[in-house]
């Protein structure tokens, strides 16, 4: 996983949360990024520092047949560099010189529910996890 980049925007200095201790005037060692001091970034598509949140570097890109038009690769979403990388591995791999890399629209909504949706536990399955927990856990194949 990739770590938080802050920028100062007064210098244009980027560095990660790390990177901004220093003493402040009473010889205390503070962080910048507590104080509110500098601003979270990311990189744009160009590879530029943008203001943003962590939560906006996930993305999700797709390979696009050239000659049909139609998208015939996606990738999972995740970390921008990482998920642009594979769909141009796929590309290059796939298509050659006839695939083009797009980037798809993430329904941030429909993530939202999925989010939710893994967290759901009814009070049944709560209690029927229990039982197996109480007693050792899953039990053991038997050797055959």
């Amino acid at each position: 996983m990739t770590n938080k980049m802050y920028m100062n925007v007064e210098t244009g200095s980027v560095d990660d949360y790390d990177g901004w201790w220093y003493e402040d005037e009473t010889g205390t060692e503070v962080n910048a990024v507590d104080r509110g001091e500098v601003v979270e970034v990311i990189r744009d598509a160009e590879g530029n520092w943008i203001q943003g949140r962590s939560e906006d570097r996930r993305t999700r890109y797709g390979v696009k047949n050239r000659l049909t038009g139609e998208i015939v690769h996606r990738t999972q979403p995740g970390e921008a560099q990482t998920v642009h990388a594979r769909a141009e591995s796929w590309c290059k791999k796939n298509l050659g010189h006839d695939g083009e890399i797009v980037e798809l629209p993430l329904n941030r909504a429909a993530a939202a529910l999925g989010r939710l949706g893994r967290a759901a536990m009814t009070e049944a399955q709560a209690t029927a996890s229990r039982e197996p927990g109480a007693k050792g856990g899953r039990p053991r194949k038997d050797a055959v």
